[in-house]
């Protein structure tokens, strides 16, 4: 019984973010997120309110290969693909 849990959990798929609230909930965790320009990226949801979410997006510089981590503000309305990232 405990394996079929497990199985159902890692068989789940998550689901797009729709409400600020959701936003609100899932603060510290990772989201994958699709602009209208088609770009690609993931990061960690740092604050969240009723028109904005905060994220931060690490970045990978060639030149030293630091970490760098680059905050970005979003309106919920320019954003096409809202998922968190499961484990």
């Amino acid at each position: 019984m405990y394996t079929e849990e497990i199985q159902n959990l890692l068989a789940k798929k998550s689901r797009p973010l729709v409400f600020p609230r959701q936003f609100r909930k899932n603060i510290g965790r990772e989201l994958q997120v699709k602009l209208p320009d088609g770009t690609e990226f993931s990061g960690n949801i740092l604050d969240a309110n009723d028109q904005i979410v905060t994220i931060t997006r690490e970045e990978i510089r060639k030149e030293g290969k630091k970490k760098f981590g680059k905050r970005l503000k979003l309106n919920y309305l320019i954003i096409r693909l809202k998922k968190l990232k499961l484990l």
